[in-house]
């Protein structure tokens, strides 16, 4: 596997180094970087051996007739020789439970009650995520399996709300419950009616969480009617604030920065969308590509999963143009900090720099671009 990476420019004439195995796919995948000045300038590539004792070193040069070259070939590879840290990361908060219908009077459920409230604080109601958005896990084959669906959704929030109102909401709570990468995130709404009873819900999940010291959120919005059990709207419309404290004392970020890994989903998956940031829009070719040049070894299938659940989050969006199909970033995506002086490498007007080049080159990418962040 590459261990170091350097590039240049001089007089019309990309300079790549890489350092791999002879047997190594590597030495193909960074020859494919300069896939633009193939297909677009029929651009001439050779590969040499270097005079050096390390049998593997390669240097590859692409010479090419583009006039203007591609900005983000000499930025990739800096940036992968670079050390990199995920920037302690705010993740997102999914809510499942009772209906929701903005359009009532007054709320359907708990979980309604809950949301207009939240709804008042734009930074947290932003991060909030409704369970029923991600109906589509299965669409096209991106997810073959529920659980593996929902590993990855845990791996991306802060904290996954539970309250316990609907047949739903506690298969949810059977399921999570048994998963360790979830116990930590839970949080669990029950109403005092049900957590006073000896049931199984109390006696099962819900014991075996505050054994973990994660204790449930007990309110009593269950009062009985005739014999049956109903919802207190009263105490809804005055209490309802409860229900967001609780909620906002359970989001706070608990994810430090850490050096990257590439071995943990998370982490790839904010590479992922910390390059479209820096590129504005990206094939999932190139994303490929790009991938592997920072070790980051993922199948086109967990590729493709990861590319689905961060559309559906509204990280990246996908905008098809002709035969292509762009992964444009909207908003900031700067989940990463990279060790690399300013003077070797400015982000700032490296952005600049491709956005003039897709200008000039790539006008179907620039469109797409614009698309996006005109909203």
């Amino acid at each position: 596997m590459p261990s170091r990476y350097a590039a240049g420019w001089g007089d019309n004439c990309f300079l790549a180094v890489c350092v791999c195995r002879a047997d190594s796919l590597t030495l193909r995948r960074t020859v494919e970087i300069a896939w633009d000045y193939r297909r677009k300038a029929g651009a001439r590539l050779r590969c040499e051996p270097s005079q050096s004792r390390a049998p593997a070193l390669r240097r590859i040069k692409v010479k090419s007739k583009l006039a203007m070259m591609d900005p983000r070939d000499d930025a990739i590879l800096k940036l992968a020789s670079s050390p990199a840290w995920i920037r302690a990361y705010s993740g997102f908060i999914f809510v499942c439970g009772g209906p929701v219908d903005v359009r009532e009077q007054e709320p359907l459920s708990v979980r309604d009650a809950l949301l207009r409230v939240a709804a008042s604080k734009p930074s947290l109601f932003n991060r909030i995520r409704l369970a029923e958005e991600f109906k589509e896990w299965s669409v096209d084959g991106h997810y073959r399996d529920l659980r593996t669906f929902e590993e990855h959704l845990a791996e991306l929030s802060d904290v996954i709300v539970l309250i316990l109102e609907s047949p739903g909401s506690l298969a949810e709570l059977g399921l999570f419950s048994a998963m360790e990468s979830f116990q930590r995130k839970l949080s669990v709404f029950v109403s005092s009616h049900h957590f006073d009873q000896p049931s199984f819900i109390r006696l099962g999940p819900i014991k075996y969480l505050e054994l973990l010291e994660n204790e449930a959120e007990v309110f009593p919005w269950v009062r009985l009617q005739g014999g049956r059990e109903t919802v207190d709207k009263d105490w809804l419309a005055a209490s309802a604030h409860e229900l967001f404290d609780a909620l906002q004392e359970r989001a706070v970020s608990k994810n430090p920065e850490s050096r990257f890994d590439p071995g943990k989903w998370l982490h790839r998956a904010l590479l992922i969308c910390n390059l479209i940031w820096l590129m504005s829009a990206l094939t999932i070719t190139e994303i490929e590509l790009y991938l592997d040049l920072f070790d980051v070894k993922m199948s086109n299938e967990d590729l493709r999963q990861a590319m689905f659940i961060l559309e559906r989050l509204e990280l990246v969006y996908i905008v098809a143009r002709s035969r292509q199909r762009f992964y444009v970033a909207k908003g900031s995506s700067d989940f990463i900090r990279w060790s690399i002086k300013r003077s070797e490498l400015d982000l700032e007007r490296m952005q600049m720099d491709i956005a003039r080049y897709y200008e000039e080159v790539d006008r179907k990418r620039f469109r797409a671009i614009q698309e996006v962040r005109r909203g």
